[in-house]
């Protein structure tokens, strides 16, 4: 019927097992079923009108089901992702799951549905990258020792360096571990 192959088994697979978008055709999907999602579709309903935080809790729900955390956290994450990938026609869900923070492993409570509170990141800027090449020789030698295992001191002599420089180097090397000496001729570092 369809003469790629790729088309094919990606046909077959989907009419096979229903799974979740990029799941491996060896992954268990037991929750991504619409019964599932139409169990949580009502609650989130109730979160996109009111922008309220929900919270399902492990003493409840788990003890009413018989069921343990981690299989409660897998039938609502496969819910969510059978009700934003298979019943979501105007992406009203798709939306809300951009929206919100699922959290299940710092709570002890249960699973935690937040509406996300991203921060403007403007005044963050990340930070230029030196390329290697227009770094000084001692500069590379200097990178490559602290990347190594090597146990050896650190000791580059007769180089000038600025007060930026030396400033610069004091910031960057202020690590755990090490005991650094900078002066305008020298750098000595030790590996603790």
């Amino acid at each position: 019927m369809f003469a790629n192959p790729q088309t094919r088994a990606a046909v077959a697979s989907a009419i096979a097992a229903p799974r979740p978008q990029g799941w491996s055709k060896h992954s268990k999907s037991s929750y991504f079923k619409k019964q599932y999602a139409e169990e949580i579709r009502e609650h989130i309903d109730q979160q996109i009108a009111t922008g309220q935080d929900l919270v399902f809790r492990y003493d409840t729900w788990c003890k009413t089901l018989g069921i343990s955390e981690r299989t409660l956290y897998a039938r609502f994450n496969q819910a969510i992702m059978f009700l934003v990938q298979r019943m979501d026609p105007t992406g009203k869900y798709s939306e809300w799951y951009d929206s919100v923070d699922i959290d299940c492993k710092t709570s002890k409570v249960g699973i935690i549905m937040s509406t996300a509170k991203f921060e403007a990141t403007k005044s963050i800027k990340p930070e230029l990258i030196t390329p290697r090449q227009s770094l000084p020789q001692w500069r590379k030698e200097l990178m490559d020792w602290l990347e190594s295992d090597s146990e050896e001191p650190y000791c580059k002599e007769n180089i000038a360096l600025s007060n930026e420089e030396i400033l610069s180097l004091r910031e960057f090397l202020t690590q755990d571990g090490l005991m650094v000496d900078i002066k305008c001729n020298k750098i000595a570092i030790v590996k603790m």
